[in-house]
C-alpha cells in the first residue's frame, strides 16, 4: 500500500511539472508590472506560478501578485498574459 501511495505521488508531481513547463513560461518582469501599472496598481510584488487551471488555455503564462489598488486596499492576484492577447488582470 505504502509502494502504491508513492509511486501515485510521483505520477501525480510529474503531471504537474510536465503542466507547468509546457504551459507556464517565465515572463517578462515588465510585462506583469506594466499591466498593474497601467489599472492603477502600486507597491507590486510579485510572488510564483499560479495554480494551474488559473489562466485560461490562450494564456501562455501567469504570476501571483499583491498589491495596493487605486483607492489604497491591498489586493492580491494574477496577472495572465499570452503572447498574442496581452496581459489580464484577475482577482
Amino acid at each position: 500500500m505504502k509502494t502504491m501511495a508513492i509511486i501515485v505521488a510521483m505520477l501525480v508531481v510529474g503531471c504537474e511539472s510536465e503542466y507547468r513547463s509546457e504551459r507556464i513560461t517565465t515572463p517578462k518582469e515588465s510585462d506583469v508590472h506594466a499591466a498593474l501599472r497601467k489599472s492603477g496598481y502600486s507597491k507590486i510584488q510579485e510572488g510564483g506560478f499560479p495554480f494551474p487551471g488559473t489562466c485560461s488555455r490562450s494564456d501562455d503564462y501567469g504570476i501571483e501578485f499583491k498589491a495596493v489598488n487605486p483607492v489604497g486596499s491591498p489586493v492580491e492576484g494574477v496577472v495572465c498574459c499570452g503572447i498574442f492577447k496581452g496581459c489580464t488582470v484577475r482577482f
